[in-house]
């Protein structure tokens, strides 16, 4: 074989070894990029995950921060509405005490009418007054709050109208001791009538009796025929008088029943407790709001 035949045989055999190394290298090289493309979409994915979890943590943390500022400012909002609310009820407490003491305070007997009207229509308006405020308390809550408040605004009227009662009847004696006229159910009567001066003379010698046995017998009523004595001089004096003047002398001698008149016992001896107990459950409502 000359040496043209070798070489082809040698290209021949060089091109038969080279192409299959060529795609053995070329099979390397694309496995190699598939690796690192897959590592690539990995690490992109990772990093894509992270982002979203630190969105999604970022989003939650905004979210709970905003909750917990509407939080803080709702309950901001609520201790105030309820302080208030609070703060108004005392004030109707007291402003009911304050006209009540107010009807029992003596009367000027020349402007007793008068006087009497304006103390009235007060202490009606700080008993509508004290109702309101305790719907306000009773919305507002809370329930602990709520029944405290029902307690003491109950023990304040029963309170309120017992001291009503009793200026009532201490109105009538100033309009009968007065000098002028008594106005009665037959219209104005002069006070030199023999018939009224008898019958208030009566009253008042019958009131002394029971005021001194009342002093002498406490708490112990007054017998019964004193009360008796009372209740005879209130009938003869009763033409000369107007209805709502005879039903407070016949309470100044009767008082209240005894149902009515052991409620107020247990008004009048609860009272301090009654609102030290409001005070105590409105200081905790207050205290859990804050």
């Amino acid at each position: 074989m000359d040496l043209v035949g070798v070489g082809a045989i040698a290209a021949a055999a060089t091109t038969a070894v080279g192409i299959p190394a060529a795609i053995l290298v070329g099979r390397w090289q694309m496995r190699a990029g598939l690796r690192s493309a897959e590592a690539g979409m990995a690490q992109a994915e990772a990093t894509g995950r992270a982002a979203i979890a630190e969105a999604e943590a970022t989003y939650r943390a905004t979210l709970d921060a905003v909750r917990a500022q509407a939080s803080a400012e709702h309950s901001q909002w609520l201790r105030g509405v309820r302080r208030d609310a609070y703060v108004a009820f005392l004030l109707a407490v007291q402003g009911v005490n304050a006209s009540a003491e107010k009807l029992a305070t003596p009367t000027n007997a020349a402007s007793v009418d008068t006087d009497t009207v304006e103390r009235i229509n007060n202490f009606e308006k700080s008993l509508t007054a004290l109702n309101s405020a305790l719907l306000v308390v009773s919305l507002e809550g809370p329930f602990d709050v709520k029944i405290s408040a029902d307690y003491l605004a109950g023990a304040t009227f029963t309170i309120a109208r017992k001291k009503r009662r009793d200026a009532e009847a201490e109105w009538v004696w100033t309009r009968l001791e007065r000098t002028g006229v008594v106005f009665g159910r037959h219209g104005t009567l002069a006070h030199d009538d023999l018939d009224v001066e008898d019958a208030l003379e009566r009253l008042r010698r019958a009131k002394e009796r029971i005021i001194v046995t009342r002093a002498t017998r406490a708490p112990m009523p007054p017998p019964q025929s004193v009360l008796d004595e009372f209740r005879g001089a209130v009938g003869l004096a009763a033409a000369y008088l107007s209805e709502d003047m005879v039903t407070a002398l016949l309470y100044y001698a009767n008082g209240d029943p005894d149902y009515i008149g052991q409620v107020v016992r247990e008004a009048e001896r609860d009272i301090a407790a009654t609102t030290r107990r409001f005070f105590e459950r409105a200081e905790e409502a207050l205290a859990a709001t804050d």
